[in-house]
């Protein structure tokens, strides 16, 4: 992924917040909440954030389940998680 734009920055965070969770899904609200504290610069609508979870989903970066109640929830992917650390490291 390349650092230098804004979808780039907003798909790390996402990966970043789901790699937090260390394996366990993450409720999307709770997802959006958070996105919304590390994000202050960015405003992410309900869609745009979907797009990226989708985009994320695609790539084989993240993935969902959607329980019986209750809102979606993502999981960081062992790939995902080695996307995220690659970048990580990489700016150190």
């Amino acid at each position: 992924m390349d650092p230098q734009t804004t979808e780039t920055f907003v798909r790390i965070r996402i990966l970043e917040v789901l790699d937090q969770f260390r394996g366990m899904p993450c409720r999307e609200d709770s997802l959006a909440d958070q996105l919304e504290m590390m994000l202050a610069a960015v405003r992410l609508t309900r869609e745009q954030l979907a797009a990226q979870l989708e985009d994320l989903r695609k790539a084989g970066f993240i993935e969902y389940e959607i329980p019986k109640l209750g809102p979606t929830q993502w999981r960081i992917t062992p790939q995902g998680k080695a996307e995220y650390h690659r970048y990580r490291y990489d700016q150190t």
